[in-house]
């Protein structure tokens, strides 16, 4: 997932500081021992109102997030795929601290979140660790208790005498305090093999992202990283900060 997550809230804040949508106020926030307070409080109000997309901008609705397909794991052992996935809760994250390295184009950022709920249709075949895995319905996978920590590098491209942001890397690290799953229909609607499938999934959680959470974070990490780039392309470097 993960990489959700910053690039959102740097995006926020983002549409935040530009001064053409209507129902944003802009502010630029001081390159001062202020910036950071200012930067969290434009982020945080900005969020929800992001979600909600803007075609002018080429945002999408992020709340919640649609994604049409994803092959999670496509190996011998395991196949699985996902289908018309949605991402609950990104209108709810919470930036906490960030960090500028001006001499590096340099962003670190911090951010929370209680719940996000990725739900959808999946088709499974194969071995998830030492358990057999055979099914296609509905599945839900909820996270708590999440922080990101992601570092952006932006560089500035010039059109016309303007500076822009351009986005040149992204990293992400994260954490989570727990990774529930409910895979409905397994094993052709067997309650008792699916209920032990299920109970095997949630006590090895932290296992099992390791081999869930790749897929899911490179999906919606490129999602972001575009309209990132979209938006950064659009608005002047000027709208960002008050000298």
């Amino acid at each position: 997932m993960m990489k959700i997550l910053m690039s959102f809230v740097i995006l926020a804040h983002f549409i935040h500081a530009r001064d053409l949508p209507k129902y944003l106020i802009p502010l630029k926030c001081p390159k001062d021992n202020n910036f950071q307070k200012c930067f969290v409080e434009s982020a945080n109000k900005a969020i929800p109102i992001v979600a909600k997309g803007d075609p002018d901008l080429h945002i999408p609705k992020l709340s919640p997030m649609e994604i049409p397909f994803l092959q999670l794991i496509s190996t011998p052992n395991l196949q699985l795929n996902f289908t018309n996935i949605k991402v609950h809760g990104l209108d709810h994250l919470q930036m906490v601290d960030i960090r500028i390295y001006w001499d590096k184009n340099m962003y670190t950022t911090i951010f929370t979140s209680d719940n996000i709920t990725i739900e959808g249709d999946y088709v499974a075949r194969g071995q998830v660790m030492i358990m057999p895995i055979k099914g296609n319905g509905h599945f839900t996978m909820m996270m708590n208790g999440a922080t990101f920590k992601a570092t952006v590098v932006s560089g500035n491209i010039d059109r016309n005498g303007v500076k822009y942001f351009h986005l040149d890397d992204f990293k992400l690290d994260y954490n989570i305090k727990k990774l529930s799953f409910n895979f409905e229909n397994l094993f052709e609607g067997n309650k008792e093999l699916g209920d032990q499938l299920n109970k095997f999934l949630n006590d090895n959680w932290d296992l099992i992202l390791t081999d869930f959470g790749p897929g899911i974070s490179n999906t919606v990490s490129g999602i972001i990283r575009n309209i990132y780039q979209q938006v950064g392309e659009e608005v002047p470097v000027k709208y960002f900060f008050k000298e």
